[in-house]
């Protein structure tokens, strides 16, 4: 098994832990600190954007290790 993918785990598991750390980033900002209210990510836009972005890291990390294989 890959050991960059095992860390991931499901796709819905590897969305939400990239949402999280980029929440954290965010909130760390000084420039952010209680300016910003999160909006419901569920039916917004960025949540569709971080889907794609999440789904692409993922198969570029699948592509790389297919291509060493080969």
């Amino acid at each position: 098994e890959n050991e960059q993918l095992s860390k991931y785990g499901d796709t819905k598991s590897a969305r939400n832990i990239m949402l999280s750390e980029l929440k954290k980033l965010i909130e760390a900002n000084p420039l952010f600190r209680d300016k910003l209210q999160f909006p419901s990510l569920k039916a917004s836009r960025l949540r569709t954007l971080i889907n794609q972005r999440s789904t692409l890291a993922i198969a570029n990390i699948v592509l790389l290790e297919f291509a060493t294989l080969y």
